[in-house]
């Protein structure tokens, strides 16, 4: 391995797949990239928050969707995240 370069072969592909299945279900809902329109860091966080704790209280898939909770989880956190390196990076191609 070369030092200083990022290691994607870490990332968990059935994991990412599942995020990414998420993903690509809310941008059939709400458009692609629909989580850029308006300032929606609340509703994601929201969001986050029930699958985590439909998570906590012991049920694996969500009913509307039927990928597992965490994936939903996964998908939220990977939205806040880039909503929020937008804003304080302010940098709009993020």
């Amino acid at each position: 391995m070369t030092p200083g370069k990022i290691r994607y072969s870490l990332v968990p592909v059935g994991a990412l797949r599942a995020v990414v299945q998420v993903l690509t279900l809310g941008a059939a809902k709400h458009g692609d990239r629909g989580y850029e329109s308006g300032d929606l860091r609340d509703e994601y966080l929201d969001a986050l928050f029930r699958h985590l704790e439909d998570y906590r209280a012991g049920e694996w898939l969500d009913n509307e969707s039927t990928w597992p909770h965490l994936a939903h989880v996964g998908a939220n956190a990977l939205i806040l995240l880039a909503l929020e390196m937008r804003v304080r990076t302010k940098d709009p191609r993020l």
